[in-house]
């Protein structure tokens, strides 16, 4: 198992056609591309928090919240956004050196 530093990655990545729950890949144009992601997760032991629809228009989970360490994200909602998408706020559990 690799040993990361504490580390938080979030944003829009775009891939909506991963079931997170279980890392599945739908078979659709840009399943090469969500595999590949599928694949940093796993190698970099990251998990992934966040599992709400943020693109309601089209169903989907593009905006996503990963970490090195699954006890640093202690909440996540979802909440009105911006243009088509929604937003994360991310509640962290963390405090600086």
């Amino acid at each position: 198992m690799h040993r990361h530093p504490n580390a938080i990655i979030a944003g829009d990545f775009n891939v909506g056609d991963i079931a997170w729950d279980t890392d599945e890949v739908s078979e659709t144009c840009g399943s090469v591309n969500a595999r590949k992601r599928v694949a940093i997760k796993e190698q970099f032991s990251l998990t992934q928090h966040q599992r709400e629809i943020t693109r309601p228009s089209s169903n989907a989970v593009l905006d996503l919240v990963f970490s090195t360490n699954p006890n640093l994200v202690s909440r996540i909602e979802v909440v009105p956004g911006m243009n088509d998408h929604l937003a994360v706020l991310t509640i962290l559990d963390v405090r600086p050196k």
